[in-house]
């Protein structure tokens, strides 16, 4: 895969507001590509920072020139890695992301 292809690829992605992707969410966009090549073409993006591992074992990457500047990266981490399944978020974070709880320590 050319490195401008795969970068026309990624920004239509992050114009629908996906950032963060598993290693299947890049098969799926690069399946033009041999497996053996399409590895290679995400090892290079990895290489020249487009791409950054976002977990141990390489399964997901994030795009960051598509992402959010919002703070919520963490929570759609998660997310990519336990799609279909339910993300824990305590009742702390919550209640602090809110402004209900502060840290202020007297």
């Amino acid at each position: 895969m050319r490195q401008n292809t795969a970068l026309k690829i990624l920004n239509s992605q992050a114009d629908e507001g996906r950032a963060v992707f598993t290693r299947r969410d890049l098969d799926s966009l690069f399946r033009s590509d041999r497996t053996k090549a399409r590895k290679a073409g995400i090892a290079r993006l990895v290489e020249a920072g487009w791409l950054k591992p976002a977990a141990r074992g390489g399964g997901v990457y994030v795009y960051p020139p598509g992402l959010p500047q919002d703070g919520y990266t963490p929570e759609r981490i998660a997310r990519a890695l336990r799609r279909g399944e339910y993300n824990y978020i305590s009742l702390e974070s919550a209640l602090s992301e809110w402004g209900a709880l502060t840290r202020n320590r007297q």
